[in-house]
């Protein structure tokens, strides 16, 4: 699951949506503390 977020997180980055890609991080950092 770790993998195919950071897989999207890297699609968003390159199209330029700085503003998913902050939130796709808080995300990430919620599914961590969850783990």
């Amino acid at each position: 699951m770790e993998i195919l977020t950071i897989d999207i997180l890297r699609f968003r980055t390159n199209q330029g949506t700085a503003n998913l890609v902050v939130e796709m991080k808080k995300e990430i950092k919620e599914l961590i503390g969850e783990a």
